[in-house]
Order: C-alpha cells, then sequence, then structure tokens
C-alpha cells in the first residue's frame, strides 16, 4: 500500500475526500504530509515489528569519547528509530548519533525506520492510518468526540497488529493506560 493510499484510509476515517497526492494544496494534502511519517514511526517505534527489526555492529569512533564516563564511542546509523538492546553491555548511554559503552566491538538490536510503505502488513497500516486520523482530526474536523473515537480504534488495530505479528497483546489495563496517555 502506498503513502497516498494510507493517507486516503485515515481521510476516510475522518469524512474527507481522498487526495492523488502529498504535494496538493489541499489542507488534508498539506495535513497528511506533516503528520504521515510522524504517525508511521510512533507505530514502528512501539514494538518489535518482525519487518522492521535489524541487528548491526556499529562503527567505532577513533575519538576517545570526551567526559562520558565510557571507554568507546560507536556512530548509531540513520536508520535507527529505537534501540532495543545492546549486545553484551550492561551499561551504555546515547548521546546524539553516538553510542557510548566499555567494551568492543558493539551490535544493537534495533527498529529501523522503514520508509517502503509497501513492506508494512496490513494490520500495521491499518493502525498508522488510524494513529494519522487521530494526528489531524481537530484541524480537519475539530471534533474532539471523534478524535477520542479514532484513539480507541487505534489501540485495537495496534493490538490487532501485533497478535498478527507474533507479539503478545495488550490487556485491557494496558488499553487504558494508552488511552489516558494518547488524549
Amino acid at each position: 500500500m502506498t503513502v497516498v493510499e494510507i493517507c486516503n484510509q485515515a481521510l476516510s476515517e475522518l469524512g474527507d475526500q481522498n487526495i492523488s497526492s502529498l504535494d496538493e494544496q489541499k489542507k488534508a494534502a498539506r495535513l497528511c504530509n506533516q503528520f504521515y511519517e510522524v504517525a508511521r514511526d510512533m507505530v514502528l517505534t512501539e514494538y518489535e515489528w518482525s519487518f522492521a527489526t535489524e541487528y548491526s555492529t556499529l562503527a567505532q569512533l577513533s575519538a576517545d569519547p570526551e567526559n562520558s564516563g565510557f571507554a568507546y564511542q560507536f556512530t548509531i546509523p540513520n536508520d535507527v528509530l529505537k534501540i532495543l538492546e545492546v549486545k553484551d553491555q550492561p551499561k551504555f548511554e546515547v548521546i546524539g548519533s553516538r553510542l557510548h559503552c566499555d567494551s568492543t566491538p558493539c551490535t544493537i538490536k534495533y527498529i529501523k525506520k522503514v520508509t517502503n510503505s509497501d513492506v508494512f502488513p496490513s494490520a500495521v497500516t491499518e493502525a498508522i492510518s488510524l494513529y494519522l486520523a487521530y494526528k489531524m482530526c481537530i484541524p480537519m474536523t475539530g471534533d474532539k468526540q471523534l478524535k477520542a473515537q479514532l484513539i480507541q480504534y487505534f489501540v485495537v488495530a495496534l493490538e490487532n497488529a501485533m497478535g498478527k505479528d507474533g507479539v503478545t497483546s495488550l490487556g485491557e489495563e494496558d488499553n487504558t493506560f494508552w488511552v489516558d496517555q494518547i488524549l
């Protein structure tokens, strides 16, 4: 599914017309352009999606880390959205685009910024489109009740996507937490 198709799903949830490009001069296209990456990256960073989880051995920087309290520093790849684990490093610190730790080599498990929407499973595109609709709701409709409904639909869609990806689903208590935190 293309980015525009995901945006059109979100716009449908808001009762708006489809767009054909993010470059259109319509309010809907401008808001999709503004919020799509935010929605995509938020959904990607929430869980260890099988299509977005990667491993990488980091490149060590030659310069000594200044005042970091660690022996080594490494460059974090540009496509890292969230570091999940640092192999054999009980203690580490991320400062900007560098990871500091006390041993080498340094291998991370991370969530990769996936920009090709064609690789998203359909359940993930549903979650992205619902979160996108949530983000655009007030500027597009001004309807706070619809916004509250959209976040609830999003939580259900996210849980569904997690289940289809083999991740343990959220319990009822966690769903309430999600809705309360996002509202």
